[in-house]
């Protein structure tokens, strides 16, 4: 039998530098499904990676919206 590393995904709520965060983490950072309010107003939805915000919508405090993928100047929260 070989050694197997499992990885456990939770939901709960964190308190970040830029928001609130409400969804999945893996070892305490955003990694899953999600939703990122940020102080600012702006809401991030979608699926996180390690932290950073990889497909989803963002809408806007002034109600513009971006629907899409982020790759580029993609900041850890």
């Amino acid at each position: 039998m070989g050694n197997s590393t499992t990885c456990t995904t939770t939901t709960e709520k964190l308190f970040l530098k830029r928001g609130i965060y409400r969804g999945e983490t893996q070892e305490g950072v955003p990694d899953g499904v999600g939703i990122l309010t940020l102080h600012s107003g702006d809401i991030l939805k979608g699926t996180f990676m390690n932290g950073k915000l990889q497909k989803g919508r963002c809408l806007y405090k002034n109600q513009d919206f971006y629907i899409g993928e982020w790759y580029k100047k993609n900041k850890t929260l």
